[in-house]
């Protein structure tokens, strides 16, 4: 707009003052909620020296400022090995530089934020999450369970990762996460507690979240891991990974992509050797049916057809996404196998393919994009 402006009246447009933009200055953090609302305000690209700077020195607790960057009070040892005088700096940035601050970091944000809506994915392989995790993000603050393994990530790094975690946070109303497994969110014991409830185990799932989970056909799951491997083989880009190493020496050199005899040969290969078993009941109970069935029904999570994704993430997690679920043409499909292949991979889908028939039978009959764990 000011270019255009200038173009109108033929003379750019000068600034009468030379004030330049500066961080506003906030108080010590206190809380949590207070460390991660100046991390999100700085945007998509948050650094430890902007937080820094907007955090006020004077007046500064340690004992406040552990509690804000971790959640906890401090113990006395942590307290007597800080110096005299207090450096509130850098005191910050040892503690971000902590594994703890990383491990905790994701439990912590939804501790933080009480009122907002959970939207928790529990991710089945090779189920939809791709197109998830590139949707969600539109609408909702995702945080990346992974941040727990970022140990020995240089902190630059690490905001790096925050900053499309959090850039949403100040005008969104949910917090997401994408998770492998759902026992971990649903206990079926009662636990013994402290005084007061001081040990009570907090359920990160609350009757007022979302929680769901995108089914697809068994078979479908391993072939289409197989296919993501022969991919992933023929990318010259993912020849260091020394996941792609060991299989490059299990299945030979991979195919050239034109060559779809090949291919086929290959995916038989990887499919052969694919350590991959009842991966639906595996992400929803102990890896068999009738616990997975059993989880699902006191959670009520809600179980989506992979053929409605689309339909279902429009109107569940973001507005109007501009793309719709792609999937990897598959150059061998289950109806190519033998008799012996099929064989060997229905005896590693034994229990999916329970829990894939109770599915399907409630998801045909509700003609609708989901159905809620309970009806199972």
């Amino acid at each position: 707009m000011a270019f255009l402006i200038e173009k109108l009246v033929g003379n750019p447009v000068i600034r009468k003052d030379e004030k330049r933009l500066t961080t506003i200055l906030r108080p010590p953090p206190a809380r949590p909620r207070d460390v991660f609302e100046q991390i999100g305000a700085q945007g998509r690209e948050p650094t430890l020296e902007g937080l820094l700077r907007g955090i006020q020195h004077g007046g500064a607790d340690p004992r406040d400022i552990t509690f804000a960057f971790l959640g906890r009070w401090p113990t006395g040892a942590e307290l007597a090995a800080l110096p005299t005088p207090y450096r509130v700096g850098a005191h910050i940035r040892s503690l971000v530089q902590s594994k703890e601050f990383r491990r905790t970091f994701v439990r912590r944000i939804f501790d933080a934020f009480p009122e907002r809506k959970r939207l928790i994915h529990i991710a089945i392989p090779r189920s939809g999450t791709d197109y998830i995790l590139k949707s969600a993000p539109i609408e909702h603050p995702v945080l990346d369970p992974a941040i727990a393994d970022a140990v020995n990530v240089q902190t630059v790094e690490l905001f790096k990762r925050l900053g499309p975690m959090l850039y949403r946070l100040p005008v969104a109303n949910t917090l997401m996460v994408s998770v492998p497994r759902l026992p971990e969110f649903v206990s079926l014991q009662p636990e013994t507690v402290g005084l007061l409830g001081a040990h009570l185990p907090v359920p990160l799932y609350r009757p007022t979240d979302l929680l769901f989970a995108v089914v697809r056909d068994p078979e479908e799951i391993l072939l289409s891991q197989a296919h993501a491997i022969l991919a992933a083989l023929q990318n010259s880009a993912a020849a260091a990974d020394p996941k792609m190493r060991r299989w490059r020496e299990r299945v030979g050199v991979p195919p050239a992509p034109t060559d779809k005899r090949g291919a086929r040969d290959c995916v038989r290969r990887i499919l052969a050797d694919l350590d991959l078993r009842n991966p639906i009941c595996t992400a929803l109970g102990d890896g068999t049916a009738g616990h997975a069935i059993e989880v699902c029904r006191v959670s009520r999570i809600s179980l989506i057809g992979m053929e409605r994704l689309t339909e279902w993430a429009r109107g569940n997690v973001c507005a109007d996404p501009d793309f719709d679920v792609t999937r990897t043409p598959f150059v061998l499909k289950a109806d190519d196998l033998s008799e012996s292949e099929r064989s060997a991979l229905h005896a590693r889908l034994e229990e999916d393919r329970i829990f894939y028939a109770h599915f399907r039978t409630a998801f045909e009959a509700s003609e609708t994009v989901a159905v809620s764990g309970k009806a199972l």
